[in-house]
Parts: structure tokens; sequence; C-alpha cells
């Protein structure tokens, strides 16, 4: 259905009104719109030698399907390409402004205050522009942002989806997901050719952190699906998509993703069962999680022990010379230990090029295994780790598979029987007593988080109050480092503190940063979705995001946030009705 508007403006100078008269037709049944005008009586001499102002519009049902098309651009896009986002919201904005009827919009808005308050979270952003140390940064900042604006308007100005479109959104998220997963695991198997210094690369699409937080709200929505569908077909398809992202972000090494798929799992588990009085359900679940800490207690006990083991031997022999007369190379100021072994002392670095090199491709000396980092380090961690000398003595005793884990980036012989929680736990453990012994954190994502922390804090108590602008942060950590100096190499210092709450009170202050938290929490309980399985499975992914991640300072992220968050509130079906200024939520399944 098309329209035709004709503005009719009075040329009598006393009338000064402008009536509009709109007529909807069909081309089936009428080709000039303008004739299809039922008689109104119209004053003449008030129209004679009116101006006509013509204005082709679509009908609200077109403008409608453009605004769905748009939501489903966004939602594929934010895994798979920042174009296709930067597309779906242009066509959101362009379909918002065309589509017209701004009072009725208003008034919905005025009508849902915690519109208001979400918009407040980007507008917080500008005032800072005043102070900050970088402005071109702080433009780029703010346009990185701008889906903290643009979202929350045209969502909370706009009615409710209906079901079947809404299902619609959340599937083409899925899919999305899915195609970067896939890619981003045939990368890693050579079936797509990339190069990539580190396995965290391959995922090219979008950064791995990120891939691996939709992954875990992907399994969220296959759980309601498989919980909610009586199709036996969909009830199959839920379960192998969540077995593979589970797999995919075991097989990635996502330490995050999975500690947030079973945070968020277990904590809306309890609080749906508290909130529908499912004691049996609670008691259930609280057992689940004695006992599932109780079996990863045991695993992270078991990787302690193992680093552990080098308590009594931080000071080991050390030797002159090999079997082969070959001199020794010993450096006590390196505090690198597997298994309790102490890896820079009694090593033979002649011995080992020249014993590796007859039995890997790859050259020892600037050769890098599959995960980016150099032989040269690599193998004398291994051997450390098997209480070998590193010299031709300890190289023979390596076998065929020890020369391929190596070559595939394991440190320690005891990684192939690890499964991800000790492997990871052991990793913590070696980066932290690397960090606190005065070791490089150059590379090691834990000993990196407190370097950028500690900078961070530093600039938060330097300036408590308005923060130090936004866009400033490069420049405020470069300060620090320069005054305070720092291990980390050159080309980390551009890394931030990953950490949300940090990252705001760095560039904001800490008022904002308490404004950011009431405002994450208020729109909800405004609009009544605490007791929606949808929003809490979002809420406590995206939170537990923000304290291992500035996921807003990235396009994708800050997308992902707006549009999730705006899109369960305001347009999921059932959501709750406004009426007289008072929200009036029905019991909601979703």
């Amino acid at each position: 259905m098309a329209a035709i508007t004709v503005w009719l403006q009075p040329t009598e100078p006393k009338r000064t009104s402008v009536y509009r008269l709109t007529s909807f037709f069909s081309p089936q049944h009428n080709t000039s719109g303008i004739n299809s005008f039922h008689p109104l009586f119209i004053r003449k001499r008030y129209f004679r030698n009116a101006h006509l102002y013509m204005k082709i519009s679509l009908g609200e049902k077109y403008h409608r399907w453009i605004y769905v098309l748009s939501l489903f651009a966004i939602a594929f896009g934010l895994s798979v390409s920042k174009v296709v986002i930067s597309l779906g919201t242009m066509l959101l904005v362009l379909n918002w402004i065309w589509e017209g009827d701004f009072a009725a919009k208003w008034r919905l808005l005025q009508a849902r205050k915690s519109v208001f308050v979400l918009i407040a979270i980007f507008v917080l952003h500008l005032p800072s522009m005043l102070w900050t140390s970088d402005p071109h940064e702080g433009w780029n900042d703010i346009r990185i942002k701008l889906p903290l604006l643009i979202i929350p308007i045209i969502l909370g100005m706009s009615a409710p989806l209906m079901r079947k479109q809404f299902e619609a959104i959340l599937i083409m998220f899925g899919i999305g997901v899915l195609i970067a997963s896939v890619r981003t695991m045939l990368i890693v198997k050579g079936v797509i050719h990339k190069e990539f210094a580190d396995i965290r690369e391959a995922s090219d699409l979008v950064p791995l952190i990120r891939l691996a937080l939709f992954s875990a709200l992907t399994i969220m929505f296959c759980g309601r699906w498989f919980m909610r569908s009586e199709k036996i077909g969909v009830k199959i398809a839920c379960i192998v998509v969540s077995a593979w992202l589970f797999y995919f972000m075991i097989f990635m090494q996502s330490l995050t993703g999975l500690i947030v798929l079973l945070a968020s799992t277990v904590l809306i588990a309890i609080i749906m069962a508290a909130l529908h009085r499912k004691k049996k359900i609670l008691f259930v679940m609280l057992g689940a999680i004695v006992l599932v800490l109780s079996i990863a207690g045991f695993y992270v006990k078991r990787a302690y022990d193992d680093f552990y083991a080098l308590r009594g031997n931080e000071y080991p022999e050390l030797f002159v010379s090999t079997v082969n007369g070959q001199h020794y190379w010993h450096n006590m100021d390196v505090p690198m230990y597997e298994n309790g072994n102490r890896v820079m002392v009694n090593l033979a670095w002649i011995e080992l090029e020249s014993g590796w090199n007859k039995r890997s491709p790859i050259p020892f000396w600037g050769g890098r295994d599959i995960k980016g980092n150099l032989i040269q380090t690599t193998l004398p961690r291994y051997m450390a780790s098997k209480g070998l000398m590193r010299d031709s003595v300890g190289m023979e005793s390596l076998t065929p598979e020890d020369i391929k884990a190596v070559e595939g980036g394991s440190t320690n012989y005891k990684d192939a029987e690890r499964n991800p929680l000790e492997w990871r736990a052991y990793q913590v453990f070696w980066e932290l007593y690397n960090y606190t012994a005065g070791g490089n954190p150059s590379g090691s994502s834990i000993a990196m988080r407190l370097v950028t922390s500690g900078a961070a804090l530093n600039a938060i108590g330097n300036h408590p109050w308005i923060g130090t602008g936004v866009g400033s942060q490069k420049n405020t950590y470069d300060h620090y480092y320069t005054e305070h100096g720092t291990r980390l190499e050159e080309k980390y210092q551009w890394l931030h503190a990953h950490n949300q709450f940090l990252s705001l009170a760095v560039t904001l202050g800490i008022p904002v940063t308490l404004y950011f938290i009431f405002a994450l929490w208020w729109p909800a309980s405004n609009m009544r979705r605490w007791r929606s399985y949808l929003y809490l499975a979002f809420f406590i992914i995206v939170v537990l995001s923000f304290l291992d991640d500035d996921t807003l300072e990235t396009q994708q992220g800050a997308t992902f946030f707006a549009f999730f968050n705006c899109l369960l509130l305001y347009a999921m079906p059932f959501v709750a009705s406004v009426t007289k200024g008072k929200n009036v939520s029905p019991e909601d399944p979703m």
C-alpha cells in the first residue's frame, strides 16, 4: 500500500494553517492516486491558486518490514561483518526518518522513561571532549559509540515485534555466529589459508573474545528453543549447534567464554527456580554447583601442585659442560619454571640447534610454533617440563610425538593429559609467578592485565571526578609507563585495562561509572524484564564481559550491547505495556 500526501497551503495571509490530505491507493485499482480522494468540504476561497506539495511515502506495513530487515542485518553482522552492521544501522535510521509520525513516537518515548537513561550513557561522553588529550581519537571513540545513542532512540520509539519476527532475528544472530565459528576453525585447520601468529588471530571476522561471548549467548538461545519447542527437528538442531559451539570454545581455549557460559547457566537456573518457587530445582542446582566447584577445585589444585613443585628447587645444580664438551649457558635472572624445573639454566644452545634442525623443518633460531612462539623458547620449556637437560642427550630423549607437540606450541609435556581447565589454571600460575618474580609480562594475558589495570588505577586516582577525557586512554597509559617504567614491550603498550568499568572510570571519572552501573540495572527494572529468561541470559553474559573486556570500546561490542539490550527491553513480544505512566507486565514466557 503506497500513499501520496498532498499539502494544501492557503494563499490568503490570514489563513496560515497547512492542511494535509493523504490518499492511500492500490496500483491495481487506481493509477493516479490524486483522483482517489473522496469528496471533502474545502472552502475554495481559501485554496484559490493554492500550492500543492506532494510527498511520496510508503505504507506502514512496508516501513515495518524495512525496520525488521534492518534488525536482521545488525543481528547477522555482529559476528560476520562491520560493514553489514553499518548498513543495517543506516537503513534503520533512514527508515525511521522517512516513516515520520514523530508525535506518536515522542509520546511512546515519554512513556518509556528508561530510554532517556540509556541515551545518557552516550551523552555523558560528549563533555569530556573539552579536556581530552587526544581530540582525534576522542571523536573516533564517539563515532564507535554512536549505537549507544541511535539504537535506544529508534527501538525505544518503535512498537514491539511480532513473535515470528523476533524469533527470526535471534536465528539470524545464531547463523552469523555459526558462520564465524566455522570459518575460524577452517583457518586453524589450514583449509582456508591465512597467516596467524596466535590461534586467537584465526578469528578474523570478529575478535575471539567477542565471538566466544556470542557463542555463549547462542547456546542460551538454543536452550530456550529446546525447552519450548515440541518439534524433534528443532530439539536436534539445538543440541547440535550447542555441542558445536561448546567444542569450538574448548578447542580455541577460550577460558572467558567457558566461564561466562557456565556462570550464566548456573545463575539463570537459580534465579528462574527462585522466581517460580521451584524448590526442588533450586536444591538440585545448588547441589550441582557444589559438585562442579569441587571437580574444578580438584583440577586447579593439581595444576597448582604441578607448578609449585619448584619449591625447594628454585636454585638447581648448575653444570659446566656437556658430554660433548660444549659449555652450558645459565641465566638465573629469568624466573621461568616448568613442573618445578628451572628453564633458563643448563642450556647448550649449539647442541639444541643442531639436534632440533635434524628433526624438524622449522628452524630453531627465528622459527615459530603454531601458536606464534619462538621455537628457541618453546623447546627449552618443553624439555624442562620432562626434567631433561637442554643438550644433545636431552634432544635424543625426545620422541617424534614430543617434536610434534613442540611444533604445535606445547610448552609442557603434561598439556596433552590436562583438560582445558587444568591447562589454563597451570598457565595462570605460570604467568603470575613469572610476573611477580620479575619476568617479562609481554604476551601473557594475565600478566598484561595486571600491568594495564595498574596503569588504569593510577589514572583514576589522579583524575577521579571527570577522568582524562574520551579517547585519551593511550596517552594516559603512555604517560604512566614513561613516568613509572614498565617491563611490557612497546608493541603491547597500546592495550587497555580489559575491564569496561575501569575504562569508563579512566576516561569519564567515577561518578559517570556509577551512573553506568545504575543504567545497567534500572531500565530492566522499569520495564519489568528481570523475570525474562532471555533478558537475564543477555544481562549476565554482557556484565561478565564488562569484567573481562572493555566491550564498548569497539563497534561490534558497543552495537552488541545496545542492540540486544534494547531488543529485549522494547522490541520483545509481550513486552511490558505502558498505561498511564505505569508498567503493566503480564507473566512473560519469553
